[in-house]
């Protein structure tokens, strides 16, 4: 309910957006994660990360890679990927 009361009055979030999501389980499979924020952002961006429930402390250096390029601008990584800066 809230959530489509926020898209009614608000509108869909027009920044940029990262979203970044555990390559270990099943939640891909499960869903397309950014298809689903597609449903709430204009623009917005992300790939799997291999680890699993809390993302910087498992994969710090895979991290901070997709967090420097999505503030620099420059396209995220390829999955799976090694992190370089």
């Amino acid at each position: 309910m809230d959530c489509e009361l926020d898209l009614a009055e608000g509108g869909p979030i027009t920044c940029p957006t990262l979203a970044l999501w555990s390559a270990m389980g099943p939640l891909a499979a499960w869903y397309d994660p950014l298809e689903i924020w597609r449903a709430w952002c204009t623009d917005v961006r992300g790939r799997p990360v291999a680890a699993g429930h809390f993302l910087p402390e498992e994969a710090p250096d895979e991290v901070t890679l997709e967090l420097v390029r999505f503030l620099s601008g420059t396209p995220h990584a390829a999955a799976g990927a090694s992190p370089t800066l």
